[in-house]
């Protein structure tokens, strides 16, 4: 049943790509119940070899996905839709984008907040294969909400209210990834996004969420705050972002945890690019010995700008007061359409 499932979403993807081409091919275009249709995908395979005996060195799918995305009426609604073949939800987005309020599109449905730096981008446009700590370890993933942004020539504003981070019965652990909610609070977005020069981007995040304890029948806040730049020159591309947050306690004190990474790379010529990141996380300040750190480099080779490309990362993992052997190489291809 499980290999159902995993398989419906590559099948119903080759369907609609076959019609869809026939139809291209016959000067038809694609037809659909109203307005346009574009289709996208894009397919992550990779081999990772570990520093570790007990780890065997494999060949796996990272992200297969289909993209169906247009206008329902021009210049005022857009959807968006993406669906995974590898891992459930199989339905990742799911959104409606209005465009009544000039410079402002209100996002609703389920979708990726535009939280951190990275989290906004697609997975084809990143620039090494994993995302940086700061996201890794605090993100939510997919929220069910709506979500308004305005973009202006020197600055942008985005506010979001989502269903927010969920719990199990028994832990305070956050998750995210969810469709519902199991409270009545809300989480909140503001973000802003200063532009003062050409290629700078310079951000400021904080995400106020409220979590809900089942054992103890009680809400508890979960709060996130950052900033973050971005600089993208004709060869050279620098970012860094620093993330803290306090996840309040029902049963304990609060937890505060903070990150942060710098990343720089150069982009020799259309084909190879360098990149270097340093990654540090510390998941409770107050506990000692408890945080790791990575270092990443990356070679990119573009057979067609992003579209076509090979990932090559060596990836450094260090954990404080611990020795563990869990480095790896991955070499990893993709294509995007």
């Amino acid at each position: 049943m499980r290999r159902l499932s995993v398989l419906f979403p590559v099948v119903v993807g080759c369907v609609i790509l076959f019609f869809s081409g026939a139809s291209v091919m016959a000067g038809e275009g694609v037809e659909v119940g109203i307005g346009s249709l574009k289709i996208g995908g894009n397919y992550q395979g990779y081999y990772a070899w570990y520093d570790n005996d007990d780890a065997a060195s494999e060949f796996d799918t990272k992200r297969a996905r289909l993209l169906l995305f247009g206008t329902l009426i021009p210049d005022k609604i857009d959807y968006f839709v993406q669906a995974e073949a590898v891992s459930s939800p199989y339905l990742l987005d799911s959104k409606l984008i209005l465009k009544y309020i000039p410079n402002t599109a209100i996002s609703m449905g389920r979708f990726v907040p535009n939280y951190t730096l990275y989290m906004p981008k697609s997975t084809a446009r990143l620039n090494l294969i994993n995302y940086p700590l700061t996201t890794l370890k605090t993100a939510m993933w997919r929220q069910t909400g709506v979500q308004s942004t305005t973009t202006t020539e020197f600055f942008d504003v985005t506010l979001g209210i989502f269903n927010g981070y969920q719990t199990d019965a028994g832990s305070e652990s956050l998750k995210g990834n969810d469709w519902g909610d199991n409270n009545d609070a809300k989480d909140f977005l503001i973000q802003t996004n200063i532009k003062p020069m050409k290629g700078l981007n310079i951000g400021l995040f904080g995400w106020f969420g409220s979590a809900y304890n089942v054992d103890a029948d009680e809400d508890f806040d979960t709060n996130r705050y950052g900033a973050n730049f971005e600089y993208t020159g004709t060869h050279l591309y620098l970012a860094g972002e620093y993330l803290m947050g306090t996840t309040e306690s029902i049963s304990s004190s609060d937890v505060d945890c903070s990150g942060f990474f710098g990343h720089i790379g150069y982009n020799i010529n259309d084909s190879w690019e360098l990149h270097v990141r340093y990654d540090d996380w510390d998941p409770n300040t107050d506990v000692d010995d408890n945080g790791e750190s990575w270092f990443t480099g990356g070679i990119n080779f573009k057979l067609l700008n992003y579209n076509a490309m090979f990932y090559l990362n060596y990836i450094a993992r260090r954990e404080d007061g611990t020795d563990i052997d869990n480095d790896e190489f991955v070499l990893m291809f993709q294509y995007a359409f």
